[in-house]
């Protein structure tokens, strides 16, 4: 657990430190997305910076961006899940990530952006990681990258390919 532990204190200290460096401020316009059920088990999440897709089963809640996130954040509520699991925009660069307990890596695209998926793996947890710079457009509201991050005790082979899914699901709006 150290080593996730360090990977998300390194991605706030470095959205701590870009936040304390920055002339401007990035403001939260999406912490109303709008969610709704599509009749197929899923439900979208629809916000001003992106729109992506999530199970019915999971309790998905905007919280305020802080600590490194901006723009927007989602708590995802996945049912049985009480570690990391959430979705939104860092101020870390995409660049500067650097997880040093990757276990397996593949290039991907994240809304149509070049992306990466890290599953991760250390004593007592395995995290799924998915992450991309974002567009010009989100950058230039200050977002460095863009994530999906859920960490979970074990190797769960039934939450893997929903998160890969949710990944593909993804559209960027600005």
């Amino acid at each position: 657990m150290k080593t996730d532990q360090l990977f998300i204190g390194l991605i706030l200290i470095f959205g701590l430190l870009a936040a304390c460096t920055s002339n401007e401020t990035a403001v939260n316009e999406s912490a109303a997305a709008n969610v709704g059920d599509t009749g197929d088990g899923w439900q979208d999440v629809i916000s001003d910076y992106v729109t992506f897709r999530v199970p019915n089963a999971w309790q998905i809640t905007a919280v305020d961006p802080g600590m490194g996130s901006v723009l927007a954040e989602w708590h995802l509520g996945i049912p049985g899940v009480e570690s990391d699991q959430n979705i939104a925009f860092f101020t870390v660069q995409f660049a500067d990530l650097q997880p040093d307990d990757v276990v397996a890596e593949y290039e991907l695209l994240i809304g149509d952006e070049p992306g990466m998926k890290w599953v991760r793996r250390g004593e007592g947890y395995t995290s799924y990681d998915y992450y991309t710079a974002g567009t010009t457009g989100t950058q230039a509201a200050g977002a460095g990258s863009f994530g999906l991050h859920v960490t979970v005790p074990a190797d769960d082979p039934d939450l893997e390919p929903v998160l890969d899914m949710v990944a593909a699901s993804i559209l960027f709006n600005q």
